[in-house]
C-alpha cells in the first residue's frame, strides 16, 4: 500500500512544496520502511513549511516526536493545543508522552 502512495505524494509535493499531507505521507512511508534517516531528512527539509500553518502543527508535533526531537515536539504540541478548544485524548496523551520523555513527570 505505502509503495503505491509514494509516487502520488511525490507528485503532490512537486506541484506544491507546501503540501503538508504529502510531506507527512512521505515521512510516514519512510518510517514504515524503517528508513528513519530519510524521514529525518524530509522533516528537516520541510519543517519550515509547518511554521505558518496552524493546520500542520499537530503533524509536525507527531513527526518531531517520532524522530526523537522531543523539544521541538513539545513546542509544536503547545502551539497546536493553544489553538483548539477541545483537544482529543490522543493529542493530550501524545503531548504527555513528550513531556515525560523530557522529564516533566510532575506536570
Amino acid at each position: 500500500m505505502s509503495q503505491s502512495c509514494f509516487p502520488i505524494y511525490q507528485r503532490m509535493l512537486k506541484n506544491d512544496s507546501t503540501n503538508i499531507e504529502a510531506i507527512e505521507g512521505l515521512c510516514n512511508i519512510a518510517l514504515i520502511k524503517g528508513n528513519k534517516k530519510e524521514a529525518d531528512n524530509l522533516y528537516k527539509q520541510y519543517r519550515n513549511k509547518f511554521i505558518s500553518n496552524p493546520n500542520a502543527w499537530q503533524i509536525a508535533a507527531s513527526l518531531a516526536s517520532e524522530l526523537g526531537y522531543a523539544n521541538e515536539a513539545k513546542a509544536w504540541y503547545e502551539q497546536y493545543l493553544s489553538t483548539i478548544t477541545e483537544p482529543s485524548a490522543v493529542d493530550l496523551l501524545s503531548y504527555a508522552s513528550v513531556l515525560e520523555d523530557l522529564g516533566y513527570t510532575d506536570k
